[in-house]
């Protein structure tokens, strides 16, 4: 509303508008007054801890994982690496050869060829 209207309204009707402005601010403050009391509310639900294995029903696996020492990370890299090139190998001895039966032992140095018997893969246990 500019000044022009408002000139224009009786004295009645200018107290009538002031009123209903009152209505409006006083439904206003109520409504910011839950809003504040909701961000209280949202910004104490962040400050609170996470969730962890300790204090929650979270499964330990999904818990933060303590620094491992190097030499662990290390040998287990090197473990899988010497799986693979055992793997590799294999696999490119039975390219190299009609059947299983006809691989040396693996290990051996007299070339004695797989025992079938004790094992169901030909290969020799892992472990």
């Amino acid at each position: 509303m500019n000044s022009e209207v408002l000139k224009a309204l009786s004295k009645d009707d200018l107290v009538a508008l002031i009123l209903a402005q009152q209505v409006q601010i006083a439904a206003q403050a109520v409504q910011i007054g839950a809003l504040t009391a909701r961000i209280a509310e949202l910004e104490a639900r962040l400050d609170a801890p996470r969730k962890t294995p300790g204090n929650s029903s979270t499964p330990p696996s999904k818990g933060q994982k303590p620094n491992r020492p190097e030499s662990l990370l290390h040998n287990r890299l090197r473990k899988r690496r010497d799986d693979v090139f055992w793997c590799v190998s294999a696999l490119t001895a039975l390219a190299k050869h009609d059947s299983i039966a006809a691989l040396p032992r693996h290990g051996s140095s007299d070339g004695a060829p797989f025992s079938h018997t004790g094992t169901t893969s030909g290969f020799p246990a892992s472990g």
